[in-house]
């Protein structure tokens, strides 16, 4: 009796780890992003899916590494600051320490972008979406880019990617209404 109880009680606290150590993975590989995505794809409710993005992004930002998360904010505080040299040399060190991380991708790219350095920013957007191919926040930062480049079929391109994804998305909604309106335009003055 003694050792079944024992063994009962070692499977339990096993499962236990098992399940709390799945949940606290980082990033992008985080077993809980699947079914969050499904949500996210899958709700009728604006209000739903907003929770589920504010619960996906929550995910990407925590790397599981505390020294790496904190030099994130310090990156993300010196870029609203507008010190963008700052930022960039604190993120381009967690890309290079851990550059399976793909939201230091991200911020690297949002980083570049304000600093106009556009083909660097894409670079860094396009390892972002190696690495976690349903960031929508990345494919969002790509279609704007490419839209400011006047590469609007391009722009829309990135854009329907992200409502495959996240077809709640309002503010690519209205991009993408805007982009089909300028595509428009420029086919209705080559006529």
């Amino acid at each position: 009796m003694k050792v079944s109880a024992r063994f009962n009680g070692s499977i339990t606290i096993f499962l236990f780890l098992l399940f709390v150590s799945s949940s606290l993975q980082a990033d992008q590989n985080n077993p809980l992003l699947n079914s969050l995505f499904n949500k996210l794809h899958q709700t009728n409710s604006i209000r739903q899916a907003r929770a589920v993005e504010v619960e996906i992004m929550r995910i990407w930002n925590f790397s599981g590494n505390k020294d790496i998360d904190q030099r994130m904010n310090l990156s993300d505080t010196a870029m609203r600051e507008r010190s963008f040299e700052k930022a960039l040399d604190i993120v381009t060190t967690i890309t290079q320490e851990m550059p399976q991380f793909s939201e230091g991708w991200n911020l690297q790219a949002t980083i570049l972008f304000f600093m106009g350095r556009y083909k660097e920013s894409l670079e860094s957007v396009e390892k972002t979406l190696a690495l976690e191919p349903r960031h929508f926040g990345a494919m969002i930062g790509k279609g704007d880019m490419l839209a400011s480049q006047g590469r609007l079929k391009e722009s829309r391109w990135a854009l329907q990617g992200v409502m495959k994804i996240y077809p709640l998305h309002q503010r690519v909604i209205q991009r993408l209404e805007y982009i089909d309106a300028l595509i428009k335009i420029r086919a209705d003055s080559y006529v």
